[in-house]
């Protein structure tokens, strides 16, 4: 089954700070910071800074990396001039220039700001900021493409994860969702990565059922472990978990949004698996129209759908709906390899982590320290 819906679930990721605020409340809190920063900006103050970083951080809570950076832009050569609280000031920065570099599209300076912010007073042994931080540079290194990194980043984000908040939580779960994804993707799908994964996202979702607070990562998480069903072979459970994730990503995200659009492509190929070709070709024609009606059709999800709707057609004796869909499916195929408006950049991967690994690793779990390994 098609996997590529990974690039929105990481984009989704990349957006959740573990202490983001609500949009409203966000927007609230900008208001005195964008008028102090605006009296001020001339000033190169320290005060000016930490105000700046401050408007940067809610821009990242909500979504707008551009106005993050700008911020940003402002606040670093400041606080690189300054000395008091400097390494605080500094990793924070970083790390929310890491977290807007992610939601722009940008994996390498995202990387670049998230191991400079990891560097200063080895905030890896920092209770608060190491589950975070490590979650981060995992989703990096998924961006660019550099599984094992990011797979061992995942391993050791949700240590933190579990030791910092325990089992039910959502950032637990919310990592247990990426290590499953990444797990997969180390092991090219393969069978004997099944069980963990299943293990995984099970944990995964539920939590997100108990906690409620992040029903579009329950949808994503859904889509998961669904499709890993239908790779196991049990159609039926992978029938009935994709049905839940249409409902909650729908509920979640409206009846046009892309992410449904994955939801009944995935549920119409199981159904098709399944026998039904009635019905799978009803979802995948819903999937089709949902990402032709997408400001920037995404190459990927069509194929995801055009594939097995063509050969549903073709079962179903519709030759005439078969040739077209088959003819659409070789003119996207043909393009493969050419710039497509849904896909991330991706940059060459670092050959190897940086020097500062071999310090930053205090804590007694002997598998935190396996990160001066890989340098």
């Amino acid at each position: 089954m098609a996997r590529n819906h990974s690039l929105y679930w990481m984009r989704d990721l990349a957006g959740r700070r573990a202490a983001a605020l609500q949009p409203g409340t966000a927007r609230t809190l900008l208001r005195p910071m964008l008028a102090y920063c605006s009296a001020q900006w001339q000033a190169e103050t320290l005060d000016l800074a930490r105000h700046a970083l401050a408007a940067a951080q809610l821009y990242v809570d909500l979504a707008e990396p551009d106005q993050a950076l700008g911020f940003l832009g402002k606040a670093l050569p400041i606080l690189e001039r300054q000395t008091a609280g400097r390494a605080a000031d500094l990793a924070a920065a970083h790390l929310a220039a890491g977290e807007a570099h992610l939601l722009a599209g940008g994996p390498g300076p995202a990387l670049e700001h998230l191991l400079a912010a990891a560097g200063f007073r080895g905030l890896f042994g920092e209770p608060d900021e190491a589950p975070e931080l490590a979650l981060k540079l995992a989703l990096a290194y998924a961006h660019l493409a550099a599984v094992p990194q990011a797979l061992q980043f995942a391993r050791w984000a949700l240590g933190f994860q579990q030791r910092r908040h325990g089992v039910l939580h959502l950032r637990t779960a919310i990592t247990n969702f990426l290590l499953a994804q990444l797990i997969g993707e180390d092991s090219g799908f393969a069978a004997d990565s099944h069980a963990e994964r299943e293990v995984l996202l099970r944990r995964a979702i539920g939590t997100l059922r108990q906690t409620r607070l992040d029903d579009a990562f329950l949808g994503h998480g859904l889509i998961a472990l669904g499709e890993l069903h239908v790779d196991m072979g049990d159609l039926h459970g992978a029938i009935a978990t994709l049905e839940e994730a249409v409902t909650v990503v729908k509920r979640c995200r409206g009846q046009q949004h892309v992410h449904l659009a994955w939801a009944k492509a995935a549920l119409g190929q199981a159904r098709a698996r399944s026998g039904h070709r009635e019905a799978a070709d009803g979802l995948l024609r819903q999937a089709l129209d949902i990402a032709r009606a997408q400001p920037f059709p995404d190459r990927a999800l069509l194929e995801a759908i055009l594939d097995p709707l063509a050969k549903v057609s073709y079962d179903l004796m519709r030759l005439s709906d078969h040739v077209e869909l088959s003819d659409e499916l070789k003119r996207l195929r043909s393009l493969r390899g050419r710039p497509d408006a849904a896909e991330l950049p991706r940059e060459a991967a670092p050959e190897s982590l940086p020097a500062f690994a071999a310090l930053a690793w205090s804590q007694d779990d002997p598998g935190d320290r396996q990160l001066a390994s890989l340098g």
